[in-house]
């Protein structure tokens, strides 16, 4: 009797592992999709709840070609939408650089030579002393975790198997530009991908969204930004819970140093 039983068990194991090795290797698609509307929400009310971001934590830079670099540092950033930031960059000798971004004008202090620079926002002098080659306009809200969006005339909804998320793809077919926006299970942004002619202008992940302490608010603290035409990554992990909302002067994003420091416009 217990023989038979024993016998039993074992085909019962054995169709229980026949079952699931049936569709192996394959990714399963989620049964619900999401609707357009409710990805549009979702990116639509993130972007209207934050509005500053302070932090403090590790940079990680790499770019690639003839003058390949890789460098890493302590980072503290402060953002305020539209495109007002500073940035302060510390490596094991001390200070490194601080970069201030105001409404109209930057400032950029390059604490190695000890010398200030300034220039307008608009035009190429900000991309001089700006590893990434962004915009302001473009880089404060995808430090943001809420990348400005193109003006679509058509869009779609898929699945990508490989990353196992949904995409929401946006195609403004007069400026050939496409944007690709993968979301996570609760509609959090996981990674957003702007191409301009084929071209990837900017391609940024976003990992370990948590509602963070003081505001309540949802947020991201592994930032991964890539440049393909700078050929450079830059990786941001904050130290603890950013600081969400919290009201920042003006002043801050322009940088004061005593007058003995040679000034220099680009």
């Amino acid at each position: 009797m217990f023989k038979m039983l024993d016998r039993l068990l074992v085909i019962f194991i054995l169709i229980l592992l026949l079952v699931s090795c049936k569709g192996f290797g394959e990714v399963k698609q989620p049964a619900k999709r999401p609707e357009l509307k409710d990805l549009y929400n979702s990116l639509k009310n993130h972007a209207q709840t934050v509005h500053t971001v302070q932090a403090d934590g590790k940079i990680e830079y790499k770019k690639q070609g003839k003058d390949a670099r890789h460098d890493r540092g302590s980072f503290t950033w402060v953002v305020k939408k539209p495109k007002q930031a500073t940035f302060e960059i510390t490596g094991p000798t001390g200070l490194l650089a601080v970069v201030g971004i105001g409404e109209e004008e930057f400032r950029y202090y390059d604490a190695r030579e000890q010398r200030l620079f300034f220039g307008p926002v608009e035009g190429d002098a900000l991309e001089r002393v700006l590893p990434w080659g962004i915009s302001p306009k473009d880089l404060i809200p995808l430090l943001c975790a809420s990348p400005r969006l193109i003006k679509a005339d058509s869009s779609a909804i898929e699945y990508d198997k490989k990353v196992k998320r949904w995409r929401l793809i946006l195609h403004n077919s007069r400026s050939d530009k496409i944007q690709l926006l993968w979301f996570n299970a609760d509609l959090t942004l996981y990674r957003s991908k702007l191409l301009r002619r084929k071209h990837t202008y900017w391609d940024v992940t976003y990992l370990g969204w948590e509602r963070r302490d003081e505001s309540g608010i949802n947020f991201p603290g592994y930032i991964k930004l890539q440049h393909p035409a700078t050929k450079t990554t830059i990786t941001l992990k904050a130290h603890g819970d950013p600081d969400i909302n919290k009201q920042i002067d003006d002043s801050v994003f322009l940088l004061n140093f005593p007058e003995s420091i040679p000034v220099e416009r680009l």
